[in-house]
């Protein structure tokens, strides 16, 4: 369906998982252009939402797609969504009664979690709630001291998907209608949820979360969420947070200029660094060992070459011109750059050189 581009839906409706990439180094391009993006950073600023707020809100759901989803109406009140391993796992549950002590016990903030539930009308589903509610109570239980009661530590509320939701929201025609034909006599489960259903006078049936529209999901999530956040309180953070904004801004907008100016000042400084650590990479990649260092066969000794000036004038020169010639040179030969050491005559040979373009 995706192929022939019929999709009867944006894909922000479309909760599958997508890709993940990493970027790798960095993209700076100088201290100075760093710098001058600070007083844009200051944007970036924000207090923590849930501040002041009597519970700490945390919605759950099935499948990085739908934490997605759900997260463009929960960030609006500063409210985490979360998915793990399903209700089946062990390790979800631990780890979610783990959270709520946490939050309960650290620094003496005794705020309770409410976990808001949003999952699959089916008899599995709905099952698998009910059993994982009774064990993250039974793991809290576990980790509190005496005297507290679990109730108080971590609540939960199924806020979707329900049989009322679904009558409202949902057409028989995207109702999956059971055949109590084919419903296995060992499952029990199933079998009970029919005939639960029957006796309320309804069509058994069961129904993903899918099958209300994502508007709709995300307007039940949104209703939910208000039911258990301070939003006045969240309004009066948001606002400070704004004034913050604002006062940072304006303080680092009025040092940026210095600090760019300092960074100026400092960048021929850290050039000479960099160029001095190349070099020493150059000539540590250039000078032989071992035995490769025994292959190269030893220079022939340079004869003595008085030319048009005599050596006494030169060294004469040298020392009136304060002139310095190094004692070593990066010569390219077949092996690769080398460095070699200068006689004392090859000196003095380049040192003529240079006199007679005086």
């Amino acid at each position: 369906m995706r192929r022939s581009k019929n999709i009867p839906l944006s894909f922000d409706d479309v909760d599958d998982d997508t890709e993940t990439a990493l970027p790798g180094g960095g993209d700076d391009e100088s201290p100075e252009a760093w710098l001058s993006e600070l007083p844009g950073a200051a944007s970036a600023y924000d207090r923590d939402w849930s501040e002041g707020q009597p519970l700490n809100v945390v919605v759950l759901t099935e499948g990085a797609g739908k934490v997605r989803q759900f997260s463009t109406v929960a960030e609006d009140y500063g409210v985490s969504v979360r998915s793990g391993g399903g209700w089946e796992s062990v390790d979800y549950k631990h780890a979610l009664a783990r959270a709520a002590c946490r939050e309960y016990f650290s620094d003496g903030s005794q705020r309770p979690t409410v976990y808001l539930h949003c999952g699959d009308f089916d008899a599995d589903g709905v099952a698998l709630y009910e059993s994982g509610v009774e064990d993250v109570l039974a793991f809290v239980s576990g980790m509190i001291p005496d005297g507290y009661d679990a109730h108080e530590i971590v609540s939960f509320e199924r806020v979707m998907l329900t049989e009322d939701q679904i009558l409202e929201h949902v057409p028989d025609q995207n109702l999956d209608f059971l055949d109590r034909s084919k419903i296995k006599a060992k499952d029990h489960r199933g079998r009970r949820w029919y005939g639960d259903q029957a006796a309320r006078g309804l069509r058994p049936f069961k129904c993903e979360l899918e099958a209300l529209s994502l508007e709709t999901r995300l307007e039940i999530v949104r209703e939910a969420i208000e039911r258990y956040v301070d939003l006045d309180q969240l309004q009066r953070v948001k606002d400070r947070a704004e004034r913050e904004r604002t006062m940072l801004g304006e303080v680092i907008g009025g040092h940026v200029d210095d600090m760019v100016a300092d960074a100026r000042e400092r960048a021929p400084e850290l050039d000479r660094e960099l160029d001095h650590g190349q070099a020493a990479t150059v000539r540590e990649q250039a000078e032989p060992s071992g035995a490769e260092a025994s292959v190269e066969p030893e220079p022939a000794p340079l004869e003595a070459d008085e030319g048009v000036i005599p050596a006494d004038f030169v060294d004469h020169m040298k020392d009136v011109l304060e002139m310095h010639v190094t004692d070593r040179i990066l010569a390219v030969g077949a092996s690769g750059p080398q460095l070699t050491e200068l006689t004392e005559e090859m000196q003095k040979r380049i040192a003529r050189r240079w006199l007679r373009h005086l």
